[in-house]
């Protein structure tokens, strides 16, 4: 996927894993604006909190791989020198294939 038509942005933002198969192709897009890849992933992350059911304990994984994606978005944003949301996370190499599973489609 090279670009995103405004339509499939739109529904990007609403429906993450209806455009993307998992958070890490987000940090990976590279034709994404760091705002739209925080946008997508934290609607991302609230779909996944609400599939959890507010219960406590462990994050289950597609939680934890969103949070990942958006610190590595974070970070790369550090390192591009704009501050703001990269402040205060670490600059961690990442790697798209540590996010793992793709978002059940069921």
């Amino acid at each position: 996927m090279l670009e995103l038509s405004g339509f499939d942005l739109k529904r990007a933002r609403l429906v993450p894993h209806a455009v993307f198969d998992n958070p890490g192709d987000v940090v990976t897009a590279s034709f994404l604006s760091f705002a739209q890849k925080q946008a997508i992933l934290r609607r991302w992350e609230f779909d996944a909190r609400r599939m959890q059911g507010g219960t406590e304990g462990d994050a289950p994984p597609m939680l934890g791989a969103v949070q990942q994606a958006l610190r590595a978005v974070a970070a790369e944003r550090a390192r591009e020198g704009r501050g703001g949301a990269g402040e205060g996370f670490e600059a961690a190499a990442f790697d798209p294939g540590s996010i793992g599973e793709a978002w059940p489609r069921g």
